[in-house]
């Protein structure tokens, strides 16, 4: 998928559903419609620990209109490293270039890792 002129992409990593979804409604709250939840886990909501290299995704919620969006390798994002980590929930936000420094704080207090 490639963003349209002056869009950015949010990647953030929630270890609980619940996180993720409050995330979402403040964010819908705040005018963001550009928003999809895959679940990255095996056993979401449980503090396991995975080897990231052989991720796949089903998504459980969408509302990103129209487009088509499409994971990136594990090596440019947080999740290349290897370590692991308890990440059950992958929250994708496309916004204006503008609105995305408010999308983060909102991600970030929610407890997302971004």
């Amino acid at each position: 998928m490639q963003l349209n002129i002056g869009e950015r992409s949010l990647l953030a990593y929630f270890t609980t559903y619940s996180d993720a979804s409050k995330a979402i409604d403040e964010l819908k709250q705040q005018g963001y419609t550009d928003i999809q939840i895959n679940n990255i886990s095996n056993h979401p909501d449980v503090n396991t620990y995975y080897n990231l290299e052989n991720l796949s995704s089903a998504t459980s919620y969408s509302t990103y209109q129209n487009k088509s969006l499409m994971g990136s390798h594990l090596s440019s994002s947080m999740a290349g490293n290897n370590s692991g980590g308890s990440y059950s929930y992958l929250l994708t936000v496309i916004t204006d270039k503008n609105k995305a420094l408010d999308a983060f704080k909102i991600l970030k207090r929610n407890n997302a890792s971004v």
